[in-house]
């Protein structure tokens, strides 16, 4: 029979575990130590050192940074980072490569949280996200091309090499006037 408060409102304070479940959890608490010491999640899995319960800390940590209200917040913060990445023609510091690998970067985030419970990102949104935020009319044909074409518009690989092969033929003249080199 399990006594007190906190052992009665923790089921899993006692048990029913064998032996080698304490042995266990220990050497994984000491696992955790060392990956997670000087991480963000740590302060969520300390409260388990006193009992060196590997289990229970590898939980909180999953449940904060994986549960469900942070997998929608994530989500959230990778579709406005599509929405609001912008590309204004081929900058000193900021080209269309940098432009479509952060759009990547994003989608890869995104297809990720799939087996946490997010639906994903469908292959038309990638490509609207990316059309929308070239912001430089240099580049209109190439996105009438991608929204007229049935195939371009469920690619967005395909699209990005459309808009990159436009842009390295058009390049000669644009990349001296926009590093003021004359």
């Amino acid at each position: 029979m399990i006594e007190g408060g906190a052992a009665a409102a923790d089921p899993e304070a006692n048990g029913p575990f064998r032996d080698a479940y304490a042995i266990d959890r220990a050497k994984i608490w000491m696992y955790l130590t060392q990956i997670f010491k000087d991480t963000d999640a740590w302060p969520y899995m300390k409260v388990y050192k006193r009992k060196q319960d590997g289990r229970r800390a590898y939980l909180a940590a999953y449940n904060h940074f994986l549960g469900p209200h942070n997998i929608d917040h994530m989500a959230s913060s990778a579709e406005k980072k599509l929405a609001s990445t912008s590309y204004y023609g081929e900058k000193k510091n900021w080209n269309f490569e940098k432009y479509a690998t952060e759009h990547k970067r994003q989608h890869n985030i995104l297809e990720s949280l799939v087996e946490h419970g997010y639906t994903g990102i469908d292959r038309r949104s990638k490509v609207r996200f990316l059309n929308d935020g070239i912001k430089t009319a240099t580049l209109n044909t190439v996105k009438t091309r991608t929204m007229s074409d049935a195939a371009l518009q469920n690619n967005f690989d395909e699209s990005v090499t459309l808009y990159k092969g436009f842009i390295k033929a058009d390049a000669p003249a644009h990349d001296k006037q926009s590093l003021g080199i004359s």
